[in-house]
C-alpha cells in the first residue's frame, strides 16, 4: 500500500476519474496490468468480467478505443496497438485480432491505481521466442484455449534436455486436468518449411515428450500435413500423437471419439 502513497497522482488522472466512461476505461487497465493480455478480444472479454457487462456491449469497445486516442489534450495516450502486426486475414478464419499494450503513461497510472508494478505484457514477452507475430498471436490463442479447457500453463518456450546434448524447447507446457501429466504442446501455422528440419524437429519432439505429442495447428490443411509428417518422421516407433486445429475448435467441433478438443488422437502401433 505505502507504494501508492509516493507516486504522485498526476492532475489529469483525477481529472480522468471525474469523467463518465472512467468505469470501463479504468477497467482495460487493471485488466491489462494485472494479467498482462495482449488480444483486444481477450481484453473486452475480461472488461466485461469485471463490470458483470456481455462481451458484446459497445460501451466496452469505445472505452479501449478512447485509452487509445482520447479526445482533446488533457490526457495521454494509455494503451497503443503493437506495431509489427499486420492486420489481415488469419489463417485459422475471421480476422487477425488488435494486439495492444500498455504504454508507458498507461504502466505508470495502472501503478497509481493499484500500487503495484504491471504484469509484462504476454506479446512483447513470447515475441522474443517465435519466428513471426502471427505465429506469437496463435501461441496466445491457443494458450487461451487450453486454460478454457482446464489446463494449466506451466511454461512457454521453455528449453528442455535431450540425451545428446541437444535442446527442445516446446511451445507450451501445460499440465492435463484430467490425469495431472504434463504435456508439452507445439503450435503450428499453414506454412511449408524445410523437410529436413522437420523430421529432425519431430524427433527431438518425440523424446523431450515420452511420444506423446500434442500439436495445435492454425486449421485442418495444417492438422493433415503435420499428421503426415509425424507419421514419416516418426515411422517404426511407438508414439501417442493428439492434432486438433483452432479454426475447427472456433466453429464449435469437438473429437467424436471423446468431447475433447484433440481432433485426431492416434495411440501407440495404431494405424
Amino acid at each position: 500500500e505505502e507504494s501508492r502513497d509516493l507516486t504522485p497522482v498526476p492532475d489529469w488522472v483525477k481529472t480522468w476519474q471525474s469523467t463518465k466512461n472512467y468505469e470501463k476505461t479504468s477497467a482495460a487497465i487493471f485488466v491489462m496490468g494485472e494479467m498482462g493480455i495482449a488480444l483486444r478480444p481477450s481484453i473486452i472479454k475480461q472488461m466485461a468480467k469485471r463490470l458483470s457487462l456481455s462481451a458484446a456491449n459497445k460501451n466496452l469497445d469505445e472505452a479501449l478505443n478512447w485509452l487509445m486516442s482520447p479526445e482533446g489534450n488533457e490526457f495521454p495516450i494509455l494503451v497503443e496497438q503493437i506495431s509489427g502486426v499486420v492486420e489481415q486475414g488469419s489463417s485459422s478464419g475471421g480476422n487477425q485480432p488488435e494486439v495492444l499494450h500498455l504504454t508507458r503513461d498507461g504502466q505508470v497510472v495502472y501503478q497509481v491505481l493499484t500500487g503495484k508494478i504491471p504484469k509484462e505484457n504476454e506479446f512483447d514477452v513470447l515475441i522474443r521466442h517465435h519466428s513471426s507475430p502471427e505465429h506469437t498471436i496463435l501461441n496466445i490463442q491457443v494458450g487461451e484455449i487450453l486454460v478454457d479447457e482446464g489446463y494449466k500453463i506451466r511454461g512457454r518456450a521453455q528449453a528442455i534436455n535431450l540425451s545428446d546434448g541437444e535442446t527442445y524447447i516446446p511451445d507450451i507446457i501445460a499440465l492435463d486436468p484430467k490425469t495431472g501429466e504434463v504435456i508439452f504442446v507445439e503450435v503450428e501455422r499453414d506454412v511449408s518449411k524445410d523437410q529436413v528440419s522437420r523430421k529432425i524437429k519431430w524427433m527431438k519432439f518425440y523424446e523431450a515428450s515420452n511420444g506423446n505429442l500434442y500439436v495445435f495447428c492454425d486449421n485442418l490443411n495444417c492438422q493433415r500435413a503435420i499428421q503426415g509428417e509425424i507419421n514419416l518422421a516418426l515411422s517404426g516407433l511407438n508414439y501417442n500423437s493428439f492434432l486438433t486445429n483452432l479454426h475447427g475448435l472456433r466453429n464449435g467441433k469437438r473429437a467424436g471419439k471423446d468431447g475433447s478438443i484433440w481432433f485426431s488422437q492416434r495411440r501407440g502401433n495404431e494405424k
